[in-house]
């Protein structure tokens, strides 16, 4: 999305940092800010030794990325 707004964004995986870089706001990614910092964790966190997620855990985290691609593809104009 920021690339499709010509947002210059840094190489960064903070979900909640990025989404605060679209100008204007969105409201719909803006309410899901405190899961998509959980979310955030998943990208880094998890590669490395001594960090597991349960079954639960990570279907949750597979829903909320899901949710997230499809505001994203709404606020795009792209069909799912």
């Amino acid at each position: 999305m920021l690339h499709a707004r010509g947002i210059f964004f840094p190489r960064i995986h903070g979900l909640v940092e990025l989404v605060a870089l679209l100008a204007p706001p969105e409201p719909r990614l803006n309410a899901l800010n405190v899961q998509l910092e959980g979310l955030s964790s998943f990208a880094v966190d998890v590669r490395y030794p001594g960090v597991s997620v349960t079954p639960t855990e990570a279907a949750h985290a597979v829903a909320l990325a899901e949710q997230l691609r499809l505001i994203c593809l709404d606020l795009l104009g792209i069909e799912p």
